[in-house]
């Protein structure tokens, strides 16, 4: 008997690719076939969105997964639509891929697809904002 995976949307870590920033990208498991990688390259001033399917594309070190929310099938497009749409700061310096993966989190919990929404408990609620705290206090530079 084979289980049945829900789709799954996961924090990515790899080792730095520009600078000594880690890159961070979101990683959608959509089932044991599926799976599709979203997020931004480039350069401070030149990053581009990025969808793609299959093999993960990025070269540097994998480091982490963290699993940002366990989703139903009808929110998959969901996700793929507010990364794709999620707006890339090229305007500003210090703005990176760790900055846009946060941005399409939050995207994505203002639209009640991840986070512990209104009918929630407050244990959820309390481990969602424990969630994204920890995620806040993983950005930045390797020292």
């Amino acid at each position: 008997m084979s289980v049945v995976l829900k789709p799954v949307l996961y924090l990515r870590i790899y080792g730095p690719i520009w600078g000594n920033y880690p890159h961070w990208a979101l990683v959608l498991r959509v089932d044991e076939l599926t799976t599709y990688y979203l997020q931004i390259f480039g350069e401070p001033g030149t990053f581009k969105f990025s969808e793609t399917q299959g093999q993960d594309p990025v070269i540097a070190p994998h480091r982490e997964d963290i699993n940002i929310w366990e989703l139903a099938a009808s929110d998959v497009p969901r996700v793929r639509k507010a990364a794709e749409s999620t707006c890339i700061d090229n305007d500003t310096v210090m703005w990176n891929c760790q900055d846009w993966c946060l941005e399409v989190i939050n995207e994505l919990e203002e639209d009640y697809v991840v986070g512990a929404g209104e009918d929630e408990d407050e244990e959820d609620a309390t481990a969602w904002k424990r969630l994204k705290a920890s995620l806040v206090r993983k950005m930045g530079p390797e020292i």
